[in-house]
């Protein structure tokens, strides 16, 4: 069908007094996955020359761990345009709890508390679009950002200022480096299995799984048979993929856990120190549940490698009303070594081949 479609716009462009190629472009579901669930064979349209951009899309929300280099792989070398979505809302489809508390503006007046209330701020939408950038991505576009203007409840004056600083901070390389990245990992898929038709009207509804049937960050819990056994929740991070280190901060919430709880970190298999973690209760920002906020200094965190993972065990053995989980992970860059702010980490586009 799309071979067709591109045969018929061939035509046309040779009755055309310019002569000039006619574009085409898709838009696909957010992994290659996810497009085979969907029936889209993406990688041989592009292959086959049908194909001038692609469109990799979520469903409404912006998902740092969108795997843009699974489309890159075959895009770039064939000269194809690949674009990324970004939508208002940075959280999942949970209503809660855990409930955020400290999300100010970026908290929407639509939707309920919980992760479903976060929207983007500027900081989580440089780290987002920083990993796309740096993952294959030539350019990104949004979704239904246009919704949020007009007479809607999220069209208030100071959330209409919010959408156009994010916006303009993701519009380049240059921008997305100029200032701090904060990659914010939740469980995308939390609470979708709840809002099956006639409520919503979605393609996938496991949970877990996006809207789409893209696997997200997982809940790791922590059961009776996992007590002593290390789990790992995997991150992407542009911000020293390279070894570079960073300064900023590194915190996750460990719901269901008490200060007294024996737990060890890792990133990357690589143990930190306890010394440089701290404890904080989990309702300083996250209200509704009970658990313990750890924070370590990036100075203090062992090299990123761009695709990392998270490793924890819990070894603290003991009858709980409810199973110890994690959730949420928070990477705040300020800055990167060797560079004068927080900008210069950027690597230059890949080269592009003329069509």
């Amino acid at each position: 069908y799309v071979g067709r479609i591109r045969e018929m716009m061939d035509k046309s462009e040779r009755r055309r007094k310019n002569g000039k190629r006619l574009t085409l472009g898709v838009r696909v579901p957010e992994s290659l996955h996810a497009c085979w669930l969907a029936g889209v064979d993406i990688e041989t349209w592009v292959k086959k020359g049908w194909i001038d951009f692609v469109v990799i899309s979520t469903w409404n929300n912006t998902d740092p761990q969108t795997p843009v280099d699974e489309f890159a792989r075959f895009t770039r070398p064939a000269g194809v345009d690949t674009i990324v979505t970004m939508g208002n809302m940075i959280g999942s489809f949970s209503t809660g709890p855990p409930i955020p508390l400290d999300r100010g503006v970026a908290t929407s007046a639509e939707h309920a508390k919980g992760y479903m209330s976060m929207l983007l701020n500027t900081a989580e939408a440089r780290g987002a679009a920083a990993n796309f950038y740096e993952f294959g991505a030539d350019s990104i576009s949004f979704w239904n950002v246009g919704a949020h203007f007009g007479r809607a409840v999220t069209a208030a004056p100071r959330q209409r200022k919010r959408i156009a600083a994010w916006t303009r901070a993701v519009r380049s390389r240059e921008t997305v480096f100029a200032g701090p990245r904060t990659y914010r990992f939740l469980p995308m898929g939390k609470g979708i299995s709840r809002r099956k038709p006639p409520f919503r009207n979605y393609p996938w509804y496991d949970e877990g799984s996006s809207a789409l049937g893209h696997k997200n960050s997982p809940t790791l819990l922590f059961s009776d048979d996992r007590i002593g056994k290390r789990l790992v929740f995997p991150f992407r991070v542009a911000d020293g993929r390279r070894g570079e280190r960073l300064s900023g901060r590194f915190r996750f919430w460990f719901y269901h856990v008490t200060g007294n709880d024996r737990v060890d970190v890792d990133i990357n298999g690589v143990p930190v120190d306890k010394k440089y973690i701290r404890r904080i209760p989990a309702g300083k920002l996250r209200g509704g549940l009970t658990g313990t906020r750890f924070e370590i200094d990036l100075a203090h965190c062992p090299p990123f490698r761009g695709d990392n993972v998270l490793g924890l065990v819990l070894g603290t053995r003991e009858k709980r009303p409810h199973v110890p989980m994690m959730e949420e992970l928070e990477v705040h860059v300020t800055a990167v070594a060797n560079s004068r702010s927080v900008s210069g980490l950027s690597s230059p586009p890949a080269p592009r081949r003329s069509r």
